[in-house]
């Protein structure tokens, strides 16, 4: 049997990275969709500029990769340079996502105002520390899946990640992995990684 060529390695490799390709942003789109946390569309738009950079290699060996910005990235994107535009003339947004046309904002309070404007923060929550969370709950799942891999029960499994977590009430560490699993598990059953 033949050894394939550099092309036809690079077609499987390009095919594989495809697929968890694919895969990545379908979870960043299930995230966005149950959370709004706009760190989700600047994920996808980072994976779109790896895989950009990465597939010159590709190019070079005849194969062309395609892909598009995904339709709910740009209407993230659209809204968030509405917003941007609106604070580059000094308006603060209103009630409806409307500039309050009342108000003049010196460059300092743009600055000021953009995390809001593009959706970064809001009353008492924050992207960076929602994002966080999630990635610390999947840490704390896979954890928890080891030591079921090793024979333990969930019951005692969750007791024991909920000591190894600090967490001092196994029950509210339950209700966090459960309410992970509502979020990031979809009808088919199928959970999409979120980190």
């Amino acid at each position: 049997m033949e050894e394939p060529d550099d092309r036809t390695k690079a077609g499987a490799a390009e095919q594989l990275f495809c697929a968890i390709f694919d895969s990545e942003i379908e979870g960043a789109r299930v995230a966005y969709e149950k959370t709004g946390n706009p760190l989700f569309v600047w994920k996808v738009l980072h994976l779109i500029s790896a895989f950009v950079e990465g597939s010159s290699r590709s190019k070079e060996l005849g194969t062309q990769v395609r892909f598009q910005i995904p339709p709910w990235c740009l209407d993230y994107l659209f809204e968030a340079a509405k917003s941007i535009e609106d604070l580059s003339w000094g308006f603060r947004m209103g009630p409806g996502d409307q500039p309050d046309l009342d108000v003049q904002l010196e460059p300092r309070e743009c600055i000021d105002e953009l995390p809001a404007a593009i959706g970064f923060v809001r009353s008492g929550w924050n992207a960076f520390n929602e994002r966080q969370s999630i990635r610390q709950t999947r840490w704390m799942w896979k954890r928890v899946n080891e030591l079921r891999d090793e024979g333990y029960s969930y019951e005692k499994a969750t007791q024991i990640a909920a000591e190894y977590y600090d967490y001092n009430d196994v029950r509210s560490f339950r209700r966090r992995l459960s309410k992970y699993d509502r979020m990031y598990t979809d009808s088919s059953g199928e959970g999409h990684d979120q980190t």
